[in-house]
């Protein structure tokens, strides 16, 4: 008997492959084998809210960057990229961490980036509705990604 998925030998009596781990069809245990892991709660996957927002908080603050440099502002724009990288990048990397709690002081780049937004676009950049939604986004994520949700 061959495995269907990389065509290595395995036992008659097998409900894995041994090489590559895909299930041997045709197997009343593989089956059996497949229902239980349908039935077993999923414990590793980690709830996406907070991440999302923060991804969104950062395309908006990069998109806002983009929009800065063409209207004639490059400080602002200047900002608003490198805030963009930075809010996405240590998003990434508090969402992809085993424990919120490892990641430290970087942990809090995106949070303080939010609100450091938020407050520029009420007195630097006044009547940027985008940038405050970004910042407000980019906070209300990276307190859910604390908090793990």
């Amino acid at each position: 008997m061959y495995c269907p998925n990389c065509g290595t030998a395995v036992d008659e009596g097998s409900a894995f492959c041994s090489n590559c781990g895909a299930l041997i069809k045709g197997n009343p245990e593989a089956a059996g084998a497949l229902q239980g892991e349908k039935c077993a709660p999923s414990r590793n996957k980690k709830p996406r809210t907070g991440y999302l927002l923060s991804l969104i908080g950062g395309v908006l603050t990069f998109l806002s960057g983009i929009a800065y440099f063409v209207l004639g502002n490059p400080v602002a724009g200047a900002l608003g990229v490198v805030f963009a990288i930075l809010i996405i990048f240590f998003a990434r990397r508090m969402f992809a961490a085993a424990d919120v709690k490892k990641v430290g002081f970087f942990g809090f780049i995106p949070f303080v980036l939010g609100w450091f937004i938020l407050i520029a676009s009420g007195t630097l950049l006044p009547f940027d509705i985008v940038v405050s939604i970004a910042g407000l986004l980019t906070v209300v994520g990276s307190v859910s990604l604390f908090s793990g949700r």
